[in-house]
């Protein structure tokens, strides 16, 4: 099996953090399941959002829109993206299910 590379898309290194670091392309397991292993914290998914697709933003009752950062085409099936504020969601793209996680 050959290694990819992470390909991060938008942001800085500052506003990625140790994220992009958390991931292993040659690790068979889903995004979720790195992320929780690895981040210090946990993979804790967050309820209360919608996502706005039509603008990629993250929406809470109450509160401004959340704006896209940048993203990591991951896999096939899963992206990583990344949000004002350190939320991060797990998009999976063939079904446009999706978690999100304060990961700061």
């Amino acid at each position: 099996m050959s290694i990819k590379e992470i390909i991060v898309v938008g942001g800085t290194p500052d506003q990625w953090g140790y994220i992009p670091g958390f991931l292993d392309p040659s690790d068979p397991r889903p995004v979720k399941e790195q992320f929780n292993e690895k981040y210090l914290g946990g993979w804790r998914p967050f309820e209360g959002f919608t996502l706005d697709e039509n603008n990629m933003r993250l929406i809470a009752s109450g509160d401004p829109p959340t704006e896209l950062i940048g993203f990591i085409p991951f896999t096939p099936k899963e992206t990583v993206v990344l949000f004002e504020h350190s939320w991060v969601m797990i998009l999976q793209n063939d079904t446009k299910e999706w978690e999100v996680c304060r990961m700061d």
